[in-house]
């Protein structure tokens, strides 16, 4: 994962933007694939997972203009296909379950603590650092929010991606 050199606070508060921004988009792209597969009950979670991150971007905008830090919508171009909270649509499985979807939003998560630890390693300034070092504490406590779900899950059935109808096809 490339790491960005942030000179400013603007700068970090938007790459920060952009995370959560792209994170609550790609949240609600994967339930409506899971709303496509009748998979309703992970499509809920991803639904409400998008909600958060819609949340948190809201409070980066929030704490910018209490800074007077104009913060346009932007688009990265990231190293990876995608953002480091953005989930890939490589990991989906129509039949996935629910313990497998928080798995999924748990490595999300913990790429966004990675992102933005080494974000707060580079830079020099106290500010940013401390700025960056909240973000990593934010993304930690997901973390451990998504662990707390895990927890309470029974164990899962071990054959969850096995299809027992036959493929639909023309040859």
């Amino acid at each position: 994962m490339e790491i960005p050199t942030i000179n400013d606070a603007a700068e970090l508060l938007a790459h920060v933007l952009a995370v959560e921004s792209e994170a609550g988009e790609r949240y609600a792209e994967l339930a409506e694939t899971m709303d496509a597969a009748n998979n309703i009950e992970v499509a809920k979670l991803f639904r409400y997972l998008s909600e958060i991150e819609e949340l948190h971007a809201d409070k980066v905008r929030n704490q910018a203009s209490e800074l007077k830090i104009s913060l346009p919508e932007q688009r990265y171009n990231w190293q990876a296909p995608d953002g480091p909270e953005s989930g890939a649509f490589e990991d989906l499985h129509y039949q996935m379950t629910m313990e497998h979807a928080l798995l999924l939003a748990r490595h999300n998560e913990q790429r966004a603590v990675d992102y933005f630890a080494a974000i707060a390693e580079q830079v020099d300034s106290e500010e940013i650092k401390a700025m960056a070092t909240e973000m990593v504490e934010d993304e930690k406590e997901h973390v451990e929010l998504l662990n707390k779900w895990l927890d309470k899950l029974s164990d899962a059935d071990k054959d969850w991606n096995e299809d027992m109808d036959d493929p639909i096809g023309q040859d």
